[in-house]
């Protein structure tokens, strides 16, 4: 940690290169003024949430200078306000609803954990710090399950067994879980007897196999089969049902969903008359946003998450109608779409306000370019999850005309150096001198 004097025994691997060396902690000899005792016994090995031994207000000053300096760096995104670190709601601990851990052992015996970060080795982890605790339990009592029918954990390096990684779906309340089992082969889908005894833990509202015959480390396969329970799960955020498939994208803890929503809505006051949400997902923002605007478009590539993000808004209109939630708001619609695509076609008319909202790398030259020639909205949001690649677009925007106002870092991953941000930006006139367009 920052300010720390210790004792390090230096570790070399095999065929690394001579210059390259790691190191592991033997001794504090003197810590740093921050320094705390870090509340998970494996920390030094997961490298999950290597923070932990850092008190949290430290956390939270760190990334947020941290991120001012890579603005400050940049003379187009100067002017640019860089408020303080919004925390994640509640304790920084059991904030993930959102749970993915790989699968060893052996048959009857199973491992559940996570991988070393320098190394293909799992360190088994029982009960996760930054997981909420009925998804820990959920994953505790499924490992038993399926230790107790003999299910083979996935070797990679054979490349044989069936079972690859449990991942657990729990809405923010802990009340309903999804459970989907990754596996290698399709050997469990004639397994009912082992379906009804996993749909029988509580909480759980379905279970499914995802099926990832490829080798290598991607976690999810194209297809995904339900096997009891229900087609998705309803979760709760920010006053609006969704309705979430198994393996769709949504943020990793549903009170940092929250979060981004306030900081997002703060910034987009409206009222506006035309809102479009790019990348657009499962409808968060689109949906939250409906009371600030006469008509919001969400546009998404992923078909099944226009498919969920459909079906989460026609509950929200049953339940209005019958008078159990409050109306969504103006009229909302969603395009299954490649961003790129669609900023390239014809869109029905100009934005007042875009949410752009990524995949990690950023968005791609041509979505900024379109975004700005083609959208012209007098205000943005954009989510990111990565700052290098935020500053990046934030730098090509100024050269399109759009300056940065302010930029509003939320912690939705505490104990790691991740960090999400909500950047602001609203149009010039005339292009910034600044600036440079992107490509």
């Amino acid at each position: 940690m920052p300010g720390d004097r210790l004792e390090v025994e230096v570790e070399r691997e095999p065929g690394a290169p001579a210059a390259l060396a790691r190191a592991r902690v033997v001794a504090v000899i003197r810590p740093g003024e921050g320094r705390v005792e870090a509340r998970c016994p494996v920390v030094g090995r997961c490298g999950g949430c290597p923070w932990q031994a850092l008190d949290y207000a430290a956390q939270l000053a760190r990334k947020r200078d941290d991120l001012a300096r890579r603005i400050r760096a940049v003379p187009a995104l100067r002017d640019a306000v860089v408020s303080p670190v919004h925390p994640v709601p509640g304790e920084p601990y059991g904030y993930r609803t959102k749970i993915q851990m790989p699968v060893g052992g052996r048959p009857g015996a199973l491992e559940v954990g996570f991988y070393r970060p320098d190394r293909k080795e799992l360190v088994a982890v029982d009960d996760c710090a930054v997981q909420h605790a009925e998804g820990n339990r959920i994953v505790r009592e499924a490992r038993a399950v399926l230790e107790g029918a003999r299910v083979a954990p996935y070797v990679e390096a054979t490349h044989q067994g069936v079972l690859r990684h449990i991942l657990v779906r729990i809405d923010p309340g802990g009340e309903r879980a999804a459970l989907t089992l990754v596996c290698r082969t399709p050997a469990l889908l004639a397994r009912r007897d082992l379906a009804a005894s996993l749909a029988a833990i509580r909480g759980v509202s379905g279970v499914y196999v995802n099926l990832q015959p490829a080798r290598g480390n991607v976690v999810l396969g194209r297809e995904t089969v339900r096997l009891v329970g229900r087609e998705r799960l309803l979760l709760e955020v920010a006053g609006r049902r969704f309705l979430l498939s198994p393996t769709a994208f949504f943020q990793t803890s549903g009170p940092g969903a929250e979060a981004l929503v306030e900081r997002v809505r703060a910034r987009l006051a409206g009222p506006y008359r035309t809102v479009v949400d790019l990348y657009g997902g499962v409808g968060l923002f689109a949906r939250t946003l409906a009371d600030r605007a006469e008509r919001v478009l969400g546009v998404e590539e992923n078909r099944a998450a226009v498919e969920d993000a459909v079906a989460g808004l026609r509950l929200e209109l049953r339940l209005a109608r019958e008078g159990r939630a409050p109306a969504p708001g103006g009229r909302i619609e969603f395009v299954a779409a490649p961003v790129e695509r669609w900023l390239a076609g014809d869109p029905a008319r100009p934005a007042d306000a875009v949410v752009l909202d990524p995949p990690r790398a950023g968005a791609p030259p041509d979505v900024l370019r379109g975004l700005a020639a083609r959208l012209r909205p007098r205000e943005v949001a954009y989510v990111s999850c990565n700052p290098l690649a935020l500053v990046r677009d934030l730098e090509a925007l100024a050269g399109l005309g759009y300056r940065t106002a302010a930029v509003d870092p939320v912690d939705l991953f505490p104990h790691t150096p991740h960090l999400e941000c909500v950047a602001h930006l609203v149009r010039h006139a005339a292009p910034s001198p600044r600036g440079r367009g992107p490509g």
